[in-house]
């Protein structure tokens, strides 16, 4: 009976050994499944937030690619800036010297008095553009040319009505890198003057007389001293004089224009020229149908 004791109390002492050591291997087994568990679950949790973020930042570009398109750097843009104060445009230089041409009409006021000064110094006084000289260097203003369409101005005709036909007209203005407020009236106690931006396209017409596209932008005419075909667009002078007019269409040959109003020797009177019709050939106004003839015969 003894032995029998002895044996169940092995039994128990095996049995219970056995199942420490199975409590022990389920422990470690249950250790590794968690943290093998929780490194996956954490691993995943980064993925997907990774995920989100690099699918929203390309969300992002593509709505500000949208909403801002790219602008051309040589380009003069306005921007305007919104504030509590009124907008302010800011004009973006471009890298060409920037050239424009403007449009001005001149009215007298009761009680005009006739300037001392040319035209372009009246209007660089009224529009207060800053202009330089010096002993050495002539005049240097940002006004290039001035010139006008014969066909609504005739700035050296007779005073019409008590009013002066140059300061009554409209003149265009070419203005090199320096920028006019349009759509206002500049005036002193003789003279109003308004400034407008008109056609760019006319520009090539302004800065050549002889620049046309077609045949009707052509006409026979005087340009000061010359006759010949031009435009329609003169540039103007103050001050100018002719001897014998020239025709500018034909040259003698020292190269010189061939003037005419005076005794041609060759001719045995003195003479006249004539043109009966005005022809664009290659982007330039050419008389056509030349006569020369003697004066009163």
């Amino acid at each position: 009976m003894g032995n029998q004791i002895s044996d169940s109390d092995q039994n128990i002492q095996s049995s219970s050994r056995d199942l420490t050591d199975s409590t022990s291997i389920i422990q470690k087994k249950s250790k590794v499944n968690f943290w093998m568990i929780s490194t996956i679950v954490l691993l995943l949790l980064v993925l997907s937030i990774s995920a989100i973020f690099y699918l929203t930042m390309i969300q992002s570009n593509k709505l500000r690619s949208v909403l801002l398109p790219s602008v051309p750097a040589d380009k003069n843009i306005a921007i305007t800036t919104p504030t509590s104060t009124p907008s302010v445009s800011i004009k973006i230089p471009s890298n060409e010297m920037d050239t424009v041409l403007y449009k001005v009409k001149l009215s007298q006021k009761a009680g005009f008095i006739k300037p001392q000064e040319n035209l372009q110094e009246v209007i660089e006084k009224l529009i207060n553009i800053p202009t330089t000289q010096t002993v050495n260097n002539p005049k240097q203003t940002p006004i290039k040319l001035i010139a006008f369409d014969i066909r609504e101005t005739e700035p050296f005709a007779a005073d019409l009505d008590g009013k002066s036909r140059k300061w009554n007209a409209s003149y265009y203005m070419l203005v090199e890198n320096y920028k006019i407020d349009v759509g206002r009236i500049y005036e002193d106690e003789n003279l109003a003057l308004e400034v407008t931006r008109t056609d760019q396209a006319l520009t090539p017409y302004i800065k050549d007389n002889d620049f046309c596209k077609v045949d009707s932008e052509c006409t026979v005419r005087f340009n000061y001293c010359s006759y010949g075909s031009y435009n329609y667009y003169q540039s103007f002078a103050d001050v100018w004089g002719c001897g014998p007019p020239s025709d500018s269409e034909t040259k003698n040959e020292d190269g010189s224009y061939y003037n005419f109003g005076f005794f041609d020797e060759k001719m045995g009177c003195e003479t006249d020229v004539k043109y009966s019709a005005s022809r664009c050939i290659n982007n330039q106004c050419v008389g056509q149908n030349r006569v020369v003839s003697c004066v009163g015969k």
